[in-house]
């Protein structure tokens, strides 16, 4: 039986397949930089909760230290954390997106094989 070759339809799903697992690879990294971000600032905040009201907060700007409202620190590590948490959230809604166009292009390549297989077999048929 003949060896089903691949079609450049085929080639082309393949090659897409490929992009596609790529791009998955390079968001699944960004979430774990974004996820080592929101670790850092629970820790942060954790560390905040601890202070009391006339403790001195600092916040380094530059090669700088300035003085900054505890309340106001906390405030904008809470903010972070927010949006830290949305960026997470939009990056799994992307993987997840790409993975379902992952699982069309693999079930494209099946009935393109299957297809192929038909053919082939047809033709030996004929021989």
């Amino acid at each position: 039986m003949a060896q089903p070759t691949m079609t450049p339809e085929m080639e082309f799903e393949a090659k897409r397949h490929q992009e596609l697992s790529n791009e998955i690879q390079d968001l699944t990294n960004s979430r774990q930089k974004q996820l080592s971000q929101l670790n850092e600032n629970t820790m942060v905040k954790q560390e905040m909760d601890l202070i009391s009201g006339e403790a001195v907060v600092y916040k380094k700007i530059g090669p700088t230290l300035v003085k900054q409202d505890l309340s106001s620190a906390k405030d904008l590590i809470s903010k972070r954390m927010e949006f830290v948490e949305r960026s997470i959230k939009s990056l799994d809604k992307k993987v997840e997106a790409k993975q379902g166009e992952m699982q069309k292009i693999e079930t494209r390549v099946q009935a393109l094989q299957e297809k192929e297989m038909k053919r082939l077999q047809q033709a030996e048929q004929k021989n």
